[in-house]
């Protein structure tokens, strides 16, 4: 399991390295990453003895604001519990729901609130797909996996190669996944947000 690990790492490090142009080099990248994730998947399925997915407990920190004002929710404990409606937010649906529930009972939902609900469903799908930390920038977001927990590495090599310089590997010791951000300035919070959320809900296959 550690081998087949090292090098699928290895595989995607390189192909992450090579130019858009080196069809030949990326497919035998491709390839090789292929082999070794199917190898690692049924490693650790004969381990664990069951294809059950565990949820990663993943850390976000986006340049964004997404919080609920004192201003929009004034009790302290209803804010506390729409602070909890909103981290159970696990599907498009689900968060539709909230912010009519929210805007119902408090109001035009401001958008800090907005924004941490987008956030609550980024994260959900996050944890569900390994992913231990996303971190962003105007220009990025940066992924880093739970190596216990890999999401379906083969759809990740067949989205990466729709769009090899948006979406590329780095680090081989490491292994983190790269999303360039579309027209990174000035920076709308809101589309933002939501191209993020859009990136992680294919990665699930949810379209």
């Amino acid at each position: 399991q550690f081998w087949n690990r090292i090098m699928m790492e290895h595989a995607l490090f390189i192909r992450g390295l090579l130019d858009p142009t080196e069809d030949e080099l990326i497919n035998t990248a491709d390839n090789f990453a292929k082999d070794y994730c199917r190898l690692l998947e049924e490693a650790v399925r004969e381990q664990k003895g069951t294809e059950d997915k565990r949820m990663t407990e993943t850390s976000i920190d986006l340049p964004v604001s997404a919080f609920i004002p004192e201003s929009y929710i004034r009790d302290h404990s209803r804010r506390i519990g729409a602070y909890k409606k909103i981290a159970a937010i696990d599907s498009r649906d689900t968060l539709y729901d909230v912010y009519d529930e929210i805007e119902d009972r408090y109001g035009t939902v401001p958008e800090t609130v907005a924004n941490l609900m987008e956030i609550a469903l980024i994260k959900s799908f996050a944890s569900r797909l390994g992913i231990a930390e996303m971190t962003g920038s105007a220009d990025r977001i940066i992924m880093r996996f739970d190596i216990d927990n890999l999401p379906d590495m083969q759809e990740l090599l067949t989205i990466m190669n729709e769009n090899p310089k948006k979406i590329f590997m780095t680090n081989q010791s490491n292994p983190s996944l790269h999303y360039m951000i579309d027209k990174p300035k000035p920076v709308d919070e809101s589309k933002y947000l939501k191209e993020v959320c859009g990136f992680v809900q294919r990665m699930y296959g949810e379209e």
